[in-house]
Formats: structure tokens, sequence, C-alpha cells
């Protein structure tokens, strides 16, 4: 589908989660105020204005029933707040996000959820949600039971070109997010768990990193300081060039 994309020369639209600073902070929530002030002017709403404690989620709700640029635009702001809310410690945590201006979807076959991964790492490469509501792992991490029967929740059955690359430690134990959906899900749910769920999600690649990147907080911390995707480009790779790829570099 990318590469489809890149041949019709669609828009590339970027955005990261790069908000590391109180001054990368105190600008995404002016740009979120900014887009406020567009959606109650669009839709005739009366949505409040965030501060450094909103109710995130709260937003997410109020914002819900409106589409096109300005729902996608709202909707990457509040990631990149409720992400910088979680990284800001001495380990950052930043995605870089793509997505090509085309609405083109593809519906996942049944070997394709083989391939959904609840424990992300450094250097994954994902298919982006395409939803507006909430995944299953989403509504496990929130404890948002009436996500279940309000129309929230929507599992992921489909894909269009757009995705990420996460920039973020691993969790301390293996399988961390996985055993906590598990858990929650024997506790909250009476049906069987299906790999039909898509739980958590799909990795199509992972970065090949060097051996000098063995220290990923100061080159996190460097990455963040590029805010905008400029180009995505793909490369042919046949199955004979990975030995040679994977010796020069180090998969982690």
């Amino acid at each position: 589908m990318v590469k489809d994309a890149i041949a019709r020369k669609s828009s590339l639209i970027s955005d990261t989660s790069f908000v590391v600073t109180e001054q990368d902070k105190n600008n995404l929530i002016v740009d979120i105020n900014i887009l406020i002030n567009k959606i109650n002017a669009k839709y005739n709403l009366t949505v409040k204005h965030i501060a450094n404690d909103s109710d995130l989620n709260k937003l997410h709700q109020d914002v819900a029933d409106i589409n096109g640029e300005l729902w996608d635009s709202i909707n990457d702001a509040i990631h990149r707040y409720e992400q910088f809310k979680v990284q800001h410690t001495d380990n950052p945590r930043l995605n870089a996000y793509f997505q090509f201006d085309e609405n083109v979807f593809i519906p996942l076959e049944e070997s394709d959820y083989l391939f959904f991964k609840a424990d992300r790492d450094f250097g994954d490469l994902c298919m982006n949600y395409t939803y507006k509501g909430k995944h299953w792992l989403e509504v496990a991490s929130d404890n948002d039971i009436e996500a279940i029967t309000d129309g929230q929740l929507q599992p992921e059955d489909r894909i269009k070109a757009q995705g990420y690359m996460l920039f973020r430690p691993s969790h301390p134990e293996p399988y961390f997010k996985l055993n906590h959906f598990i858990n929650w899900y024997a506790k909250n749910v009476d049906s069987n768990i299906s790999s039909k769920l898509g739980i958590g999600y799909l990795l199509v690649g992972k970065l090949i990193m060097p051996e000098i990147w063995e220290n990923r907080i100061d080159w996190t911390l460097m990455l963040s300081k590029y805010k905008t995707l400029k180009e995505i480009k793909l490369l042919d790779i046949t199955d004979n060039m990975i030995p040679s790829l994977l010796e020069k570099s180090r998969m982690v």
C-alpha cells in the first residue's frame, strides 16, 4: 500500500510525538487549544480548552464525531500529549508517524493477526490503528469497561498506508502488556480470547541498529530535535541480503 501511495504521489502527512521538554509541552497545549477553537467554530460545539491536568480521554470523546483534517490533527495532537505524560522521565518514549493522504483500505487476512504484538520495543515498525474508537489493548489499559458496550470498542480489521516507528524503552519484564491484558480479559469478558481480537499492534518491520546505537536514550533525545518526516522510501531487500545486513548491524 505504501509503495502504491508513493507511486501515486499521494501527499505525505507526518507527525511525531517528539515532545520532550516543558516548552514542547506548552507549545502542544497551545496547538490543541487552537484546534479546539477551529472545531468549535466549524461544528458549533463548546469543547473546553485543555490545561496541564485536563482529562484527555474526555477530550477525545468530546471531538469523536468530527471528521476530516480537523479530526486527524486533534487526534494526533491528543496522542502526542498522552505520550508526553508517560514519557516524561529520564527515558523518553517517542513515536514517528506517517500516513499518505488517501482513503484506501485493505481488509486483514486470517494470517495477518499472527503478527499482532502487545509488547512493543525500540525500533518496532507498526501499522497505525485505522478507527476512531479503541482496540482491545487500549480498552484493557484504560480499564474502560463501558467501551465494550457503548460503541467505542473497534478491533482492527483493516490497514491503510499509515504507520509509525517507536523509539522507546521496552518494559522491564517480558510480555508485560500481554499478561495484563489476559488477566483483565478473564476478569471482565465472558468469551474466549481469539487472535481475531487484534490484540495489540500489527508489527511489519524492525529498525536494524548499528552497534553505536547502544545508548538508546541519547539517540532518542537526538532524534527528538526533528519534528517532521520529509519523505518515505522503500528499498527492495532480498532474503540473501539479510544475513549481511544483520552482520553489519544489531537486532536487539
